[in-house]
């Protein structure tokens, strides 16, 4: 019997054997990639110490680029092969921001190397196979010569049969297709309705989101329009459809204790036909690689082209925290709901997830927006609001300036906040060509537009951001605001009932469309939506101050006094913007109060005072010197 001496390295039921470069367990060869293989050789050789990302890579994949989430993958599959986590064994672990090291018991031996024995003309699995000579077959010499006489068919029958299997897996694997433009990822469904975390339903189906939203020329559906999705009885189809889109992604998922359990396919809309699917049972702590997986897998079935940035993007995450994580998703479900309450809870969670990781770019992110938003809309005092959504906009930036939503953040605090317009453009700007599908570097950049008196253009990213979101309330009352402040008041209130057909509770599309109900003289109407709005909130200054100009103008102003004494029952209760009783007061004709409170505005630095060049409700006061002072304050004259 022939033997071989070589090293190799043991842990657990595992040998690695470094001469014929395998890994077998318990004896039984394990198949692994030559990636793999690299990377585990490179881990094992390592054993206890850090292993940069870099150095695996190079190992891995020499002379060719490669992202970070390849190595991510094939990390991934390591673990998913050795059974990393699975009755507490444990092999690699990541270090943040690093690399990886193998921290399992190992011990490097010369052993012998048994060749395997076939017997009876069949061969067991093994490697290579042996000279005829050296089979000891316990066979008569009729028997020999029998079965030698018919190995070269069965050794034909093997090579076909191995063929077969190698043509098959070719052909089961999702080929490209390169014809699909756009994507919905809808919210991933519970395995079971008793035991849900709808957090985790949209949080992961956000993520996937964010992620392949970076891809260009490839439309993806924000969240916005797709979370009414989330019921388990939702055809897939039908809602790609409605969608508009050519294809989409969904699936279930579940969480128990510390493992979450994940399925998913991508499906073709035009035949309904999957195109590719997969199941995932991990540890939670595991999750990111899950992500990691799906989105490569997702780019990869549609053919998708990617740069080097965009790529690495796809697989980058920045924590690998599963807590922090899990504290992000959570604040990201509350902000969603956009309530003065859910926005507070979501700053709650997003403060949470930075104490547990100080370098998580996008929790920084969801921090500067939820402060800004309470600077904007008067939830919290704008000096109060505005610096805390500063510094978390450039703490992001200094870990990933590359970060699309965190440069409109910042664009949004040199805007509503410093009045630095060429600032906020840059950063504006800056985000949409990090990012062409980033919808608030569209609605922001619209609104900057607006103010600076590019009508037209502004007009024309809020389309752009609609065609990019065509589904979502939010993106029709953007089109009704652009309309309003251009003074197209049949399309503000037109645009205004395609948002409240998507939902009839929304808001801002009910105070628009009073708005330009009023603009046009029909104040019934204007006060019959502007009442809705208000009562809708359970009391809204932006609603109660375009209600209190509304019964002034249309003459009815004890109503408008009634009003009045509403919003100021309310500032005694919290902060309310003075920009709110400047418009009530401007509709009474009072000029000297609502340029006083015009003023105490830009001293507060409110947010919305930005509209000051082109609020037709100030119309009245637009030739008085102190609101050319203001105009020129604000930035928006010399």
């Amino acid at each position: 019997m022939a033997t071989e001496t070589d090293q190799s390295y043991e842990f657990g039921p595992f040998r690695l054997d470094l001469g014929e470069r395998v890994l077998l367990r318990d004896g039984v060869p394990v198949p692994l990639t030559p990636k793999a293989l690299e990377v585990l050789l490179l881990l094992v050789e390592r054993h206890s110490n850090i292993v940069e990302k870099d150095e695996l890579m190079r190992r891995a994949w020499p002379d060719s680029f490669v992202e970070e989430g390849n190595l991510k993958v094939t990390v991934w599959m390591l673990r998913k092969v050795l059974g990393d986590g699975i009755a507490g064994c444990r092999y690699i672990e990541t270090v943040p921001r690093r690399g990886y090291r193998f921290v399992a018991e190992t011990h490097r031996s010369g052993e012998a190397r048994i060749q395997r024995q076939y017997t009876g003309g069949a061969a067991q699995e093994g490697l290579f196979t042996p000279p005829l000579e050296n089979v000891t077959d316990g066979l008569t010499p009729a028997k020999r010569q029998k079965t030698i006489r018919t190995l070269p068919i069965l050794v034909c029958v093997a090579i076909f049969a191995i063929g077969g299997t190698a043509l098959y897996r070719t052909l089961r694997r999702p080929r490209p297709v390169g014809s699909f433009k756009s994507l919905a990822v809808l919210p991933f469904k519970p395995l079971a309705t008793s035991d849900r975390d709808e957090s985790l339903e949209l949080g992961i189906a956000e993520t996937l989101i964010a992620r392949l939203n970076s891809i260009e020329d490839f439309a993806v559906r924000p969240l916005s329009a797709v979370r009414k999705y989330g019921n388990r009885e939702q055809d897939t189809v039908a809602a790609g459809k409605e969608l508009g889109v050519d294809t989409v992604l969904d699936g279930s998922i579940q969480r128990v204790a510390d493992r979450i359990r994940v399925t998913v396919r991508l499906v073709s809309v035009q035949d309904a036909k999957p195109l590719w699917a997969a199941s995932f049972d991990e540890k939670f702590t595991d999750v990111f690689s899950v992500e990691d997986a799906v989105s490569q897998r997702v780019a990869e079935t549609l053919a998708l082209k990617l740069s080097r940035e965009r790529a690495s993007r796809l697989t980058r995450h920045d924590t690998e925290d599963a807590e922090a994580y899990q504290l992000y998703l959570k604040g990201q479900y509350f902000w969603n709901k956009f309530t003065p309450e859910g926005v507070w809870t979501a700053a709650e969670y997003f403060n949470r997830a930075v104490a547990r990781d100080s370098g998580y770019a996008s929790a920084y992110v969801g921090l500067a927006h939820s402060y800004g938003v309470m600077g904007v809309n008067g939830w919290l005092p704008p000096k109060e609001a505005f610096p805390k959504a500063e510094a978390a906009a450039k703490k992001a930036l200094g870990i990933d300036v590359g970060l699309a939503e965190a440069h409109s953040a910042l664009g949004a605090t040199e805007m509503f906040y410093e009045w630095d317009w060429p600032a906020a453009e840059r950063e504006l700007r800056r985000a949409g060509d990090l990012n062409p599908n980033e919808p608030n570097a569209h609605r922001l950049y619209s609104y900057l537009l607006m103010a600076t008196g590019r009508p037209d253009e502004a007009v024309a990213q809020a389309e752009l951001n609609l065609r990019l979101d065509p589904l979502s309330p939010v993106t029709y009352a953007d089109m009704e605001r652009a309309y309003y402040f251009t003074r197209r008041y049949d399309e503000a209130i037109a645009s205004g009932r395609r948002a409240l057909e998507m939902d009839p509770n929304f808001v801002l599309a009910r105070v628009y469309a009073g708005m330009a109900y009023e603009q046009k003289g029909m104040y019934e109407e204007a006060v019959a939506e502007l009442r809705k709005a208000n009562d809708f909130a359970g009391g809204f200054p932006e609603a109660l101050g375009a209600l209190g100009h509304a019964y002034a103008a249309s003459g009815r102003r004890d109503e408008a006094l009634r009003t009045l004494a509403e919003l100021e029952r309310m500032s005694r209760r919290g902060y309310v913007s003075p920009l709110y009783f400047s418009i009530l007061y401007a509709g009474m004709g009072d000029k000297n109060r609502a340029l006083e409170q015009l003023e105490r505005g830009a001293n507060d630095r409110a947010g919305w005072l930005i509209n000051l060049a082109v609020e037709p409700r100030f119309d009245a006061l637009r030739s008085e010197a102190r609101y050319q002072d203001l105009l020129r304050r604000v930035g928006l004259a010399r």
